[in-house]
């Protein structure tokens, strides 16, 4: 590609939506760019390492981390870019409330409608 084409806002929104379909780090990135960002590489190894089991034939995976370090969105995130990547794809949420699988089920689906780049 040539230095114009790659400088075209139109190309560059093309780009990063297309590297989102393909990268649950640079989803986050796009759809929540004051928390997701290069210089947080717990965050990146994370979606890593989330991506990795996604695409493996592995049965479960383990998160621990301590609180407010991005889990509960890390989990809303992959769940719409999972449903981005595949529409009939079946995610079960757990909660200790209703209120709080409502929440997440709601802002799953407000992420789904928001367009961005």
């Amino acid at each position: 590609m040539n230095k114009a084409l790659l400088e075209n806002p139109e190309v560059q929104r093309e780009l990063k939506l297309e590297l989102a379909r393909i990268d649950l780090f640079e989803f986050c990135k796009l759809m929540h760019p004051n928390f997701y960002k290069e210089e947080r590489k717990y965050l990146k190894d994370f979606c890593r390492q989330i991506q990795d089991f996604i695409e493996s034939d592995e049965q479960t995976l383990v998160i621990n981390a301590p609180p407010r370090h991005g889990k509960s969105l890390t989990a809303q995130n992959l769940t719409a870019w999972l449903f981005g990547k595949n529409p009939k794809a079946k995610v079960m949420t757990g909660s200790y409330n209703d209120t709080v699988s409502g929440i997440f089920a709601r802002n799953v689906r407000n992420m789904i409608q928001t367009e961005k780049a």
